[in-house]
Parts: C-alpha cells; structure tokens; sequence
C-alpha cells in the first residue's frame, strides 16, 4: 500500500467530501407551493428548508467536521488513517442525504441529493473499489441509518392513539408537521386530514410532515373546507368562498350575515341573515357556485323559521349541517345531549340521539340514557348515519339504531375538534399538556359495547311548568348589555362609555376608567353601580344615575375571584368571594358568612340572600339563617330535577351553579343549573319549587322583577305565583 495517496485522489477526494458539507447550506427540501385565499387562488412562495435547517446544528457540525476533517486527513495524513477519515465523512454524508430524502420524501430541492451522491463518491475513493459494490454497500448502511433512530421525531402515542403533529408556537409552514396554538377546525384535502387555523390551511400526512396548501390575509375564521372550496368569515356580516385550486376564478361573497356556522362534510354552510328570526336556517351549498359573485344572505334559501317550545336556543357556530338535517352538542349542565335537528314545513324538529341527565348512569349501551359529561366539541357524521362524539374523557359513537359504543382507549385529553378520515380513521385536535393532532386507525374497531342502564334516573320528570319570556326589548348589537329594569332599560358598556338605555333615549352616565370593564349592577331607583379595577388590586367602587356625574369612592382591596352584589335599597353593594362578604367602600361591614359566596342579592328593605358555600342563606345583616342546605352534599354536581326525582327534598338540594335573583314581589328565587326553579318564603323560610325551565340560564335581578338577556334579546321572566 503507498504511503500517501496520490495527488489526483487526494485532490478529488478532498474537493467531493467539501462540496458534500457545502451542500449543507443549499436548499434540502421544498414543500409545494401554497396558494393565497383569495379571488384567484394566486399562488405564494413555497416553503424551504436548508440543510442545517433540517439536520439540526448538531448533526450539521458533525457532518461538516468530518468532511473538513477528511479533507485535511487526505492531504497529510498517511494512507489508513485518510482512508479512514474518508470512509467517515462519506458515511456522515450518506447517512445525512438518506435520512431526509426518506424521511420527508423525494424533492426537487438539490442539496440532500448532492449530499448523499458525494457521499458515496467519497466511500468509492476511500474504498479504492469498484462503485457498484460502493453503491450497494453505502444503500445497506443508509437503511439501516432510517430504519434504527427513524427519519422524523418519534410520534407521541396514548394507548391505540397516535399524535400526528404536536402544537408549536411558530407561524405555520411546511416541514415536521406542527400547528400553531389556538382554535382550528379539520376537513380532507388531497385525500389527508387538514387543519384550519386563523391563518392557514395545514395538510398532516402519515409520515409526520405538514404541507400548507394554503394562507390568508384575512382576520377571520375558516368555517370550513369542501374539496377544494373553502368558507371564511372575512367580516362581521359577510362570509366568502375561494379555492384551494390556483388560478380558480370562484369568489362567492355572501353579506348581511349575522350568524354562520362550519360547513358540514357534504359542503352545506348554514347561516342566518340580518333581520332573520333568530331560528331562522338559511341553506349555502359551497360546491355549487362558480365565477365571481356577491349575494345577500336574504338570497338564499329558507330551511328552518322557527324552533318547538322548550328546544334550547338554535346557535349555528355550534351546528354541523349535513344537507338539510343538522346536528349539535348542547351542553346543559344537567348533561351534554347530542341533537338532530330536521326542517319541517312550519318549525324544525328536535330529537334527542344521546344524552341523559343523571351522572350516575355514566356511559351506556343504550345512548338515550348515557351520561356524556364534558362532550363539547361538534359532532361529526358517520358515512354509515352515525355521529362521532368526544366526551371528556372517551371518543364515542352513537349508531342509527341509538346504541352507543366507546373507544377502548382513553382520550389523549381535551378534544376541540373531531374529523373522520376516508379510510375509518378518526383524528382529533386536543387541548391541553398533549396538545395536538391525534390519530385513532381503523376507530370503529377499536368500539366496545358499555353495560346496559344501570338503576338511575336518565330523564327525570319535570319538576314544574315553564316560566314565560315575555320580549321587553332588544340591545342590538351589543349582545350582552346588561337589563335594568322590567320595562326594557339597560345599559350599554361598549367601550368605556356606559349609558342608560330606554324606549330609544340612550343618556350617557359616565365612563369607565379601568382596562376590563366587570359587571354593572342596579341601585334600585334607576341608577348603577360598577367597579374600577387596577393592576394593583385595589377596586374603587362608582355610582351613576341619570342627571348626575358619576361618584368614586376611595380604592378598596378587590379579589381577583369578586363579583358585586346588588343591593336595591340604594346602598353600596357588598363584594362576594371566595373569602366571604366585604364591604365595596372603605369603613363598610359586611354580614359575616361562612364559605366562599357566590351570588347575592339584598332587597330595599336590607335583608340579603346569598348562596354561601353551596347554601341558600339568609341576613339581615347580624343574624343568618340557613334556608337550603345539602349538608356533605353541597358539591353534588347531581342536576336538581333528578335529586327531586330521587326524594330529596326542595330545602336540601345541592345548588352548584345555581343563580339567585328576587321577584316582582322581593322574594328570594333559585334557579338551579338545569332551570328547577326554588323560591323561598321571606316570612316562614318554607321553599318550594315553583318551575322548571332550561331555558332559563341567566336570569338578573332588575327593578321590578326578573329578565333575561338571550342574544340580545331582553325578556322578561314571570314565574309562576
């Protein structure tokens, strides 16, 4: 063997083992090219990643070391310790190229083909044989490289659940598959599950790489994806429809929207139109409009105008439309149930799929009857007329015949969205510590079948009649003002002005001065109260009535968890905590109360009712007196009806969640969580139960009474008695 290696090789050998490392700063993989959600679909720049990009710095000074190394090994160094050094960094390059070109797939991009092709060059040299045999013995070796430590980051596994792209809080682009935090939706394109989030279209694919097939510039949400067309809320009333196609010329834009829900797996959008009845169901089928075109809402045509008495509100965000059926999660707090709902000639038809109130009966084989505790995410339709569902802990499916089924396997946590992919799998986006894109394979075989209904009370009788909503008026697009008195007066807080509100005068109060504006609360005689908070933690309390400038009252310690309670004898209200009552002035006393208080009210005449540590209590300002009391059961999270149904009596119901207002006639009124309606007698403390109305979820105590804020919508709630 010669002592040193001849001038050409060593030459040859140097220059291919450095032009191998120098190709660690050309491109190494290029995505396709995206396209702009926008009139024309006008294509973008595509996404590229170098060399050091994708191996990582650790791997790209390995790879880069050896080859200089090699490269001065050949020039110095005697001829087994060059052939040595070469071997290494052919191997290092090699190994480098075979990694990405298996692991992300076959590119156009130059760089890992340069790479690996030097590579075996280098080993040919070293080797001194033929290249063939080098060939095949640099394939073997690049095998095993991919096959042992494997081309992309391992995926996360739960059980038969296996994480497709974990959530990163860089902008979304093509590469190792990652998504950007917050809310998304999934649909198909090409045949692979998508994410749409705020800003882009994300294609996951099996081997772990994420392709954006397309980005916006447009502060909206993506309603949705039907082959290759695509819905996004671009305004407060309008909803446009582009494509995923480059050069496709469709751009539907639909104005005066005030509701829009996500397009359904067969393409159908539904949406509510300004001056539509709030059950109002207008039909957009996306796969059906060409070309340029903008159109009113009120074009389209009509499916649902009204909802059956007692339905719970129709909000089409929270509706999957297939067609002209539709299907929903309402989440009471007696249960969430899954709902069909099916236009019909004069009010859409409501029927129950899955869901009872009792969380005893847990999840069961008959779905009517089962328990689905956290099921928040929208359901999704099965091709065979099924849905799948996500509770908090297990995915379900609920079939034609009202059976149910459960995942073997426990969900990987908190799912936002659920997507059943062409070939039966089931992908889920998850919130929480395993935030993600998870996958279950070949989901319907995974389905065990629960026990029957165990001795519970699914759907217990109602425990009184309805209360009536009476309209009194409207707070237009302020959807959440806050009512003032039976008559149909509130006020406005939008931004930092608050104004009264009444029969069309609108007379400003005052303005507010803290970053995030808390509640306003009545005075009793027509004025209000709220509370300024700073960063500091202190809370100075104002009061506003019509005619007069606002007064401020010095700054007290304020809670984070604090609420005001309402006193309408036109005294200061007090502030509830966790801690108990405090006085909202300085100087003030506040009635002593053990356990957190989380609601109040005190009358003109001063006595006060409090839900206190799950109590309904009693004051009248030195003495309490407890009226309700579950006793070791105060944290039942059992719905009211079906404590009712099992015997316990109105005085010893657990009341979490529950609401406390007073009547026309200055009585203490409960509304429990599932809308069992307690009122108490001031005289004797007896309580009875006076209603029961789900719909009933956020009643306020006003002068003269009780109304409720739906939408926008004051109403004014008359209970019976």
């Amino acid at each position: 063997m010669p002592a040193r290696l001849d001038s050409a090789v060593r030459a040859t050998a140097a220059g291919l083992g450095l032009c191998g490392a120098a190709a660690l700063a050309l491109p190494w993989w290029t995505a396709e090219a995206p396209v702009l959600l926008a009139p024309g679909a006008p294509v973008l720049a595509v996404d590229v990643w170098r060399g050091a990009a994708v191996l990582g710095l650790a791997a790209t000074v390995l790879v880069a070391a050896l080859a200089v190394g090699a490269a001065l090994a050949v020039l110095f160094a005697p001829v087994l310790p060059a052939r040595l050094a070469l071997g290494a960094a052919g191997a290092g390059l090699v190994a480098a190229g075979a990694v990405v070109l298996a692991g992300w797939g076959p590119t156009s991009a130059p760089g890992a083909w340069l790479t690996a092709a030097a590579g075996v060059l280098v080993l040919a040299g070293a080797s001194g044989r033929p290249l063939l045999p080098v060939l095949l013995a640099a394939a073997v070796a690049a095998a095993l490289v991919v096959a042992v430590p494997g081309p992309l980051a391992a995926p996360g596994r739960s059980g038969a659940w296996t994480r497709l792209a974990a959530v990163s809080p860089e902008p979304p682009r093509s590469g190792p598959a990652a998504l950007p935090d917050g809310p998304a939706r999934l649909g198909t394109v090409a045949g692979g599950t998508a994410v749409a989030t705020g800003t882009a279209i994300i294609r996951i694919d099996d081997s772990g790489l994420a392709q954006v097939v397309a980005r916006t510039d447009v502060t909206g949400e993506i309603l949705g994806i039907a082959g290759d067309r695509v819905a996004q809320r671009v305004a407060a009333d309008r909803v446009r429809i582009t494509s995923l196609r480059a050069g496709d010329p469709v751009d539907l834009e639909i104005h005066a929207v005030t509701a829009a829900g996500p397009v359904g797996p067969d393409g159908a959008l539904w949406l509510r139109a300004a001056g539509d009845p709030p059950a109002t169901v207008r039909l957009l089928d996306l796969r059906l409009h060409h070309g340029r075109q903008q159109i009113p809402a009120t074009y389209l045509p009509v499916l649902v105008i009204g909802f059956p008495p007692g339905a719970a509100p129709l909000r089409l965000e929270e509706t999957v439309p297939l067609g002209q059926t539709g299907l929903r999660i309402v989440g009471r707090p007696s249960g969430a149930r899954l709902e069909r709902i099916e236009p019909t000639p004069t009010a859409a038809r409501v029927d129950l799929l899955a869901g009872g109130a009792d969380p005893t009966c847990g999840l069961t084989r008959t779905a009517r009857d089962a328990h689905l505790e956290g099921a928040t995410a929208p359901p999704v339709p099965a091709p065979d007329g099924g849905t799948w569902l996500a509770t908090a802990t297990r995915l379900v499916r609920v079939a034609p015949d009202g059976t149910l089924q459960v995942a073997a396997d426990p969900l990987p946590g908190p799912v936002t969205a659920l997507h059943v992919t062409p070939a039966g799998d089931v992908d889920v986006l998850v919130a929480g510590p395993a935030a993600g894109l998870w996958r279950l394979p070949a989901a319907a075989a995974t389905l065990l079948d629960p026990p029957p209904t165990p001795t519970c009370v699914p759907h217990p009788p109602r425990a009184g009649p309805p209360v009536a909503f009476v309209p009194v008026g409207t707070t237009g697009a302020e959807r959440h003002g806050t009512p003032l008195s039976v008559t149909g007066a509130w006020v406005s807080r939008a931004r930092s002005e608050v104004a009264l509100v009444s029969g069309g005068t609108r007379v400003v109060l005052g303005r507010r001065d803290d970053p995030e504006p808390g509640p306003i609360v009545p005075d009793g005689s027509g004025g209000v109260w709220w509370l300024e908070r700073d960063a500091a933690g202190q809370g100075a309390l104002v009061h506003a009535r019509p005619g007069s400038p606002p007064e401020r009252f010095p700054p007290v310690p304020v809670g984070e968890d604090a609420l005001l309670v309402p006193d309408l004898g036109g005294r200061a209200p007090l502030l509830a905590s966790a801690s108990g009552l405090a006085g909202a002035v300085p100087d003030a006393v506040a009635p002593a109360l053990t356990g957190p208080v989380t609601a109040g009210v005190v009358r003109a005449d001063g006595r006060g009712w409090f839900l206190a540590d799950g109590r309904l209590v009693t004051t009248d300002g030195t003495t309490g007196t407890t009226v309700v009391d579950a006793g070791d059961r105060r944290a039942d999270p059992t719905p009211a009806a079906v404590q009712l149904a099992r015997g316990v009596p109105p005085s010893e119901l657990a009341l979490p969640g529950a609401h406390l207002v007073l009547d026309g006639a200055g009585r203490p009124v409960v509304v429990c969580a599932d809308g069992v309606v307690l009122r108490a007698d001031p005289a004797t403390g007896a309580v009875v139960v006076i209603a029961h109305d789900e719909l009933l979820v956020a009643p306020t105590t006003v002068e003269g009474g009780v109304v409720q804020n739906t939408d926008g919508t004051l109403q004014r709630v008359d209970l019976p008695g």
